[in-house]
């Protein structure tokens, strides 16, 4: 996995300067996913720790398992792409920032499974008390790959669930963390 780490203004409603973070899974397995992302110096603990996850529905609902699968190519234009850890459920990671810290969900891409049909599928953003922020509702992903662009903030915890079932893969998921003012 790639994580691509730049210093960047603060955009909409961020209201310090945020860094970027592009997570692109080619070549690397998400179920080692379990990442702390620092300040720019890397001297202050971490600000946001993402994780992953599989659940059986979106929403709240059980977890079955507390991994991702991972398919190196097949998916549309994508190289390297998280797939749900179980057939016919839906994956999830979860960004939590620390205390004083807000997280802003800025895009990703989605893609069908070899073969390229289009595909029913959907994806959806939950703050932490389950509320949902975005979604993309019931929807056909097709072509090469399906770029989507949220910009949902919030300071809590922030839940990303895509799915359908192992058909569709996500990748290019870029986020921003910032401090909130206080």
């Amino acid at each position: 996995m790639d994580w691509k780490c730049l210093a960047l203004p603060a955009l909409l409603a961020l209201p310090a300067p945020a860094n970027a973070v592009t997570i692109d899974f080619s070549g690397y397995h998400p179920d080692l996913l379990d990442q702390r992302i620092r300040d720019d110096e890397g001297d202050l603990p971490p600000i946001l720790d993402v994780t992953s996850q599989t659940r059986a529905y979106f929403g709240n609902s059980t977890v079955v398992s507390f991994d991702l699968g991972w398919a190196a190519t097949g998916y549309g234009l994508l190289s390297g792409v998280a797939i749900p850890g179980s057939p016919l459920s839906v994956g999830e990671f979860i960004f939590d920032p620390a205390p004083g810290y807000a997280v802003r969900l800025s895009s990703f891409e989605l893609a069908t499974r070899p073969g390229g049909a289009p595909r029913e599928g959907m994806a959806s953003i939950y703050d932490a008390a389950w509320n949902l922020l975005w979604t993309t509702g019931p929807t056909t992903i097709s072509g090469p790959r399906t770029f989507y662009l949220p910009e949902v903030t919030t300071n809590g915890t922030l839940y990303l669930q895509w799915g359908e079932g192992r058909d569709i893969g996500i990748d290019s998921i870029t986020f921003f963390v910032a401090e909130v003012a206080p």
